[in-house]
């Protein structure tokens, strides 16, 4: 099998399995990107339900690491991960089982392309593995606003510096800013997305014991609702401001499929914090198919 069968046999169906909107980003790709990105997604998510999965923190450790160490080409053995319960949605375990097939399709990518999957993937497991152990020792886990920053940076802002050295290989006239501006905005737009993403998340990290917001600007009475949230308002106009970043990214992106698939996470972004505005402390909220029905069309419209 080549890259191209891969790509038909596990970055369609599976895809679609573990993601609900980024799918629509990630098909909308032109195909000297997608396959790549879409492994790259793919491996993520594959670390990203280790890490979250319920069990001692040593054996979640272990099994990302043995996964980290296959990426990187580390280690040369099949991988096996026996033993490792299975969590998530049937999407993710069947990503599991699919990992032996990922990791062939890794080794036939063109070797500038797996460089830069194995790095992206590398600053993804820094963060994941960060995540695993920071809850440890009580709900507080991140200590600061900068180790929130350091945080949204590996698991989400190296994406958007990945996505732009992607893009900026298959196309050299990618963009109407310089490869520089543009590296560093791809940052600021992966960071804000992971923000929302912590803020949606909010309420129901709470409830299982886990706070993402910084513990130096929460109140000692960090129980106290209205101070707390504070603090939340704050952090959702940072990820406003990071997102608005990653608007003019998108503005400065000349190839339109590229555009609409950067527009399309800004738009259902910025749909999140308009809707965890006017409904702070509510679990489980997510935008409406309407509203991304909209985003979509925002998107292409802007596109164009």
């Amino acid at each position: 099998m080549n890259a191209r069968d891969y790509e038909q046999m596990l970055g369609r169906e599976l895809l679609a399995s573990v993601s609900r909107s980024f799918y629509l980003s990630l098909r909308a790709l032109p195909g000297r990107m997608r396959g790549p990105v879409s492994l790259a997604y793919l491996l993520a998510r594959a670390t990203d339900t280790i890490a979250d999965t319920p069990g001692p923190v040593s054996q979640r450790l272990h099994a990302l690491d043995a996964l980290l160490d296959h990426i990187s080409s580390k280690c040369k053995e099949p991988i096996n991960l026996a033993g490792f319960p299975k969590g998530g949605t049937v999407g993710e375990q069947k990503l599991l089982d699919a990992l032996p097939q990922c990791l062939e399709w890794l080794k036939l990518l063109e070797p500038c392309e797996q460089k830069d999957v194995r790095w992206v993937l590398q600053k993804i497991g820094g963060g994941q593995r960060l995540d695993i152990t920071r809850f440890e020792d009580g709900p507080l886990g991140v200590a600061s606003s900068a180790d929130l920053w350091d945080y949204t940076y590996l698991v989400a802002g190296s994406v958007g510096e990945f996505w732009t050295r992607m893009a900026l290989r298959a196309f050299p006239c990618y963009a109407t800013r310089s490869a520089e501006q543009m590296l560093e905005d791809g940052k600021a737009l992966g960071r804000g997305l992971q923000l929302v993403n912590i803020l949606r998340d909010h309420p129901r990290d709470l409830a299982q014991g886990r706070c993402y917001l910084p513990a130096d600007e929460l109140p000692a009475d960090w129980n106290d609702p209205e101070a707390v949230r504070a603090v939340y308002v704050r952090w959702l106009a940072h990820a406003r401001a990071e997102l608005d970043i990653g608007h003019r990214y998108c503005k400065a992106v000349r190839v339109r499929r590229v555009r609409f698939a950067c527009l399309v996470p800004v738009h259902a972004g910025n749909a999140t914090l308009d809707l965890l505005e006017s409904n702070y402390a509510v679990s489980g909220l997510k935008i409406s198919r309407a509203t991304m029905r909209a985003c979509l069309w925002r998107a292409l419209r802007q596109s164009l």
